[in-house]
């Protein structure tokens, strides 16, 4: 039977996330919603029915976490080094709209961002089911084999925003460059 979690919450702030070399922990009030992991592919929504706001982990198949993806880091599939001590994980919402939610993180490796400098900062859409389809992954950057949380899109998703506009942006994913 597929894992599915759904906890309620009041402020995004009482979502955390928790990572481990091999898994994105993520929890509400010190309770564990779910885990991003490497033996089965997720999403993360959140819920917000008349002002009673909830978050769902809901494990997914393989099928649908990889339809219509071409693998290519350029143009549909995201890496995320979430195991960094650096990516500070969080959940943001649009200030203009209290149904837009990211996953926030900030990242170093700039595979598919067209950034120069210090990195960049990854906006992943949580604001309804299967926008964001995650699955922790042995990928290749460099010449090296790394662990990374991988996000699976249907077409080109790489949108470059600015941070004023990135947390409102209705598309599945964006980035800010840091300069």
């Amino acid at each position: 039977m597929p894992i599915q979690n759904t906890l309620p919450f009041t402020n995004v702030s009482e979502i955390t996330f928790d990572a481990t070399a091999t898994e994105l922990r993520i929890k509400v009030n010190g309770s564990l919603l779910g885990s991003i992991c490497s033996s089965y592919a997720a999403t993360v929504f959140i819920t917000n029915t008349a002002g009673s706001k909830t978050i769902t982990f809901k494990q997914i198949s393989n099928n649908e976490y990889s339809a219509g993806n071409t693998n290519n880091m350029l143009v549909d599939t995201v890496y995320y080094n979430f195991n960094s001590k650096k990516c500070d994980t969080k959940i943001g919402i649009c200030s203009a709209s209290v149904d837009t939610f990211k996953i926030i993180g900030w990242d170093t490796e700039d595979t598919g961002q067209i950034c120069s400098g210090n990195g960049h900062t990854h906006f992943f859409n949580i604001s309804s089911e299967s926008q964001l389809k995650a699955k922790v992954e042995q990928v290749v950057i460099n010449s090296q084999t790394v662990t990374r949380m991988v996000a699976r899109y249907l077409g080109n998703i790489y949108q470059s925003e600015t941070l004023s506009t990135a947390p409102c942006y209705t598309g599945l994913y964006c980035y800010v460059c840091t300069i």
